[in-house]
């Protein structure tokens, strides 16, 4: 049932606290259906081999847009509320389903079932240049795929089903289990929480900027697919909301560029995060104020120039001058340093 949504230019929010056989707002593909009580089964029940089913949100979503100001990028987060139920006897169901982010005209691509997840086409899953998918997986086949590590995973995919980055994770058989997704337009970091009622938690994240694999428009969408092994995937709830952060043109002159790098290599030992802990570097727009999202991207991306470490610092920059719960939207700005 689609309790509520919305939708403009620049923010999408839709909840389902289950699924009603109107199928609000869902494009169905595959084998994807709404059971008796309202759940949605990514792959039905009884399982079948060779699966492949998914639901996209209708709606197309501001992922990102260019402007005379710059990108602006959106923020998005996502709940999913899932179960698993396997065969009797089988100690490695498949093949797991996946949160995914896709252009708007998205379809399943051919021989995607198994461990492809109903995303990539076994002929070029594995070549970035040919994908246009950003997607968090959880992953239950844990051997024979030759790109996967040999354990269950959760893994985020970018443009190919070799996962950029994974984590070990245990599914529980026909247990309700949690899936919370989030991007921070800001750090550019896509980071993903999974946990059973009691559980072990578990948790990874990836920085990726979405503006460089996705296109400004998309879908967002659940999949799920089974093999020669197979399981049932069923989705009791799912909530989305995404607001795209409008860029104000805020930047560096040439001067303040040249300041800011000569300021930066003086400080002793940068890469460590040692002394930086209370410096504070801050940048005016063009009407003298300042916002901590548009500095903090300028920044980062002057210590990338630098070929220092940029995840250590860009992690220990986001620390700093993250400070919106504390100051309000705009301030008056200055440059200090302290050891």
């Amino acid at each position: 049932m689609l309790l509520n949504n919305a939708h403009s230019s620049d923010t999408t929010s839709f909840t389902y606290a289950g699924f009603s056989q109107h199928q609000d707002k869902l494009i169905f593909q595959g084998d994807a259906r709404i059971n008796s009580i309202y759940d949605l089964e990514l792959t039905p029940d009884p399982a079948t081999k060779n699966s492949v089913g998914r639901v996209l949100y209708e709606d197309e979503i501001q992922l990102w847009e260019k402007s005379t100001h710059g990108i602006s990028i959106s923020d998005f987060e996502t709940t999913i509320t899932f179960n698993l139920t396997s065969s009797p006897n089988d100690n490695n169901p498949a093949d797991g389903f996946a949160f995914f982010i896709a252009p708007p005209d998205s379809t399943i691509p051919k021989d995607s079932y198994g461990g492809y997840l109903g995303l990539f086409s076994k002929s070029t899953a594995l070549d970035p240049t040919k994908n246009h998918v950003v997607a968090v997986e959880f992953d239950t086949y844990f051997s024979g795929n030759s790109w996967d590590p040999n354990y269950r995973h959760i893994g985020i995919d970018v443009n190919t089903i070799e996962s950029s980055i994974t984590t070990p994770w245990e599914r529980q058989d026909k247990k309700q289990g949690e899936v919370r997704i989030n991007y921070n337009s800001a750090t550019k970091f896509l980071t993903v929480e999974s946990d059973y009622p009691g559980g072990k938690p578990y948790a990874v994240a990836l920085n990726v900027d979405l503006t460089t694999r996705l296109p400004e428009k998309v879908r967002v969408g659940l999949s799920a697919a089974t093999g020669d092994n197979v399981q049932v995937h069923t989705i009791h709830a799912w909530n989305f909301k995404s607001k795209l952060i409008k860029n104000e043109g805020i930047s560096f002159f040439t001067w303040e560029e040249e300041l800011l790098h000569s300021f930066l290599q003086q400080l002793p030992n940068l890469s460590l995060d040692v002394t930086v802990r209370d410096s504070w570097v801050w940048a005016s727009d063009r009407n003298g104020l300042f916002s901590v999202k548009g500095a903090y991207s300028v920044i980062s991306s002057l210590l990338h120039m630098d070929g220092l470490d940029g995840s250590e610092i860009y992690d220990e920059l986001y620390h700093i001058v993250d400070v919106k719960a504390i100051l309000p939207e705009k301030v008056r700005v200055g440059l200090s340093t302290s050891t």
